[in-house]
């Protein structure tokens, strides 16, 4: 035989994280299923590098309200990424509808934060780091913050103006 190690029984590993109540839970006698598995198969349940179960016990549930304050911290931080783009909403467009906003702020903040990053990312030559993605964002901000001064005092586009000059005039 070219790979005696193949021949040997099939060994299933389920993580901590396997979604007990998915469709491939009924693979597995220790969720309640019918146990269909290959011939021979056993199963080893792991949790954090350990092993925690073996053929037919698993690990403990999950707290579903585990990890809340990361899940809040990500909802804060999809939250930051708005205010650049409506920032500039706001300086580009001051009198926009709530759609037109509601369209152009993710459009905008998204647009500003790759022309930074990229500009970062050419300077430095490295990979993107949590740090520098920080800075990408505030440097968005203030570049966003500073449009919005300016459009301020000299004002936005009002509706029906163009940024090109009427071929009349």
């Amino acid at each position: 035989s070219i790979a005696p190690e193949l021949s040997m029984s099939p060994l299933v590993v389920v993580a901590e994280v396997f979604n007990k109540t998915g469709s491939n839970a009924e693979l597995f006698p220790a969720t309640g299923g019918s146990g269909d598995l290959p011939t021979g198969a056993e199963v080893v349940y792991v949790a954090g590098g350990q092993t925690v179960g073996e053929s037919g016990t698993t690990g403990v549930d999950p707290d579903p309200l585990e990890g809340l304050g990361s899940k809040m911290r990500t909802l804060f931080g999809a939250l930051l990424l708005l205010l650049p783009g409506l920032l500039l909403v706001r300086a580009l467009l001051p009198e926009a509808s709530l759609g037109e906003t509601l369209g152009m702020v993710p459009v905008l903040g998204i647009a500003l934060m790759t022309l930074v990053t990229v500009a970062q990312l050419a300077i430095t030559g490295s990979a993107l780091t949590s740090g520098q993605a920080w800075i990408a964002l505030i440097v968005s901000t203030i570049i966003s913050g500073v449009a919005f001064l300016v459009a301020g005092f000299g004002g936005g586009l009002s509706r029906g103006e163009t940024i090109y000059p009427s071929a009349g005039a």
